[in-house]
């Protein structure tokens, strides 16, 4: 079986010749690591997320619809929570004081904001409980 410069076996002396050919036309590739990557190929896990945007993320969600990518960073010894999210190429930024503010913006940029605060509320809750006393014998 025929092989190449590098060592990789052939099916053919021409084919060995023509990966010997291709491989000398072509520059020789550096190893890439994810810090030496271009902007925008892969978000650097250490760099800061983004400045605080100034629209409400309901607006974006109104305009630009449900976020389709979603980041989110947390230094609870800091108390600091980032989140960014993308509507359809649209950057939105925004920095929490909890990871439960942090959330309930992700529900939000995800569109799941009416029926999800309304699941939250004590008057929803209070009224769950009781219908589930009434529907578990004994506890009615």
């Amino acid at each position: 079986m025929p092989y190449d410069k590098s060592g990789k076996p052939a099916h053919s002396f021409g084919r060995a010749k023509l990966n010997n050919e291709l491989e000398a036309a072509q520059p020789s590739h550096a190893s890439v690591s994810p810090k030496s990557r271009p902007a925008g190929h892969q978000p650097d896990p250490d760099s800061e997320m983004g400045e605080q945007s100034p629209e409400d993320i309901r607006d974006v969600v109104k305009e630009h619809g449900p976020a389709n990518e979603l980041h989110m960073k947390s230094d609870h010894a800091a108390g600091v929570h980032q989140v960014t999210t993308e509507h359809g190429g649209f950057k939105h930024h925004s920095k929490h004081g909890s990871a439960q503010e942090a959330h309930k913006h992700i529900s939000h940029a995800l569109g799941m904001t009416a029926e999800h605060e309304d699941m939250e509320s004590p008057a929803f809750e209070a009224k769950e409980e009781k219908g589930m006393a009434h529907s578990i014998p004994g506890m009615g």
